[in-house]
């Protein structure tokens, strides 16, 4: 059997990493985070009007019609947490990517854990002024798809911290037996 550059240890964080990323993505870029469970209008001093799911980039009105948000509607922290989670993940997947064919030292397996870290508290972040949003405090909201992905990422990036030290310790444990 060949030896694989950082072992099978990556493989167990690498699916996790992968799932979360996927789950992510889904989560930040669709309009069907939150479900307000309103036909009414919605926030109108905003410009969103009957408005039907929220995501953190885009709405979705009655109708299906997915529309971009106003200026100064969704502040701008929930898209920068949106963005920095996704970009965050993406190093991490791209870590893991090559972790089978590429010797990494044991501080860019610490690295890479602090990385899952953080993306799962901006997940949670999201998640959180997701439901505290102008358009929740004025109707009654729901979990939408995004929102059970957000939630589904947010322990698989947590998994995928932990599992990563495991890789980590292994990484530090070679290099001490190398020396």
């Amino acid at each position: 059997m060949p030896k694989l550059a950082n072992g099978f240890l990556c493989f167990g964080p690498s699916f996790f990493v992968s799932a979360a990323f996927i789950l992510s993505m889904y989560a930040q870029w669709r309009c069907n985070y939150v479900n307000t469970g309103s036909d009414a209008e919605v926030n109108s001093e905003n410009g969103l009007r009957f408005v039907e799911k929220i995501g953190p980039t885009c709405y979705t009105a009655i109708g299906g019609v997915a529309y971009k948000y106003p200026e100064g509607t969704i502040s701008d922290t929930v898209q920068g947490l949106s963005l920095a989670t996704v970009v965050m993940g993406a190093i991490s997947w791209c870590i893991y990517l090559f972790a089978a064919c590429c010797r990494f030292p044991p501080p860019l397996w610490l690295l890479t854990s602090l990385l899952c870290l953080a993306t799962a508290v901006t997940e949670g972040l999201v998640f959180h002024y997701m439901f505290n949003s102008d358009v929740c405090v004025d109707s009654t909201c729901s979990w939408g798809t995004g929102a059970k992905c957000a939630i589904s990422a947010m322990t698989f990036w947590s998994l995928s911290c932990v599992m990563t030290c495991g890789v980590f310790q292994q990484a530090q444990a070679e290099k001490n037996s190398d020396e």
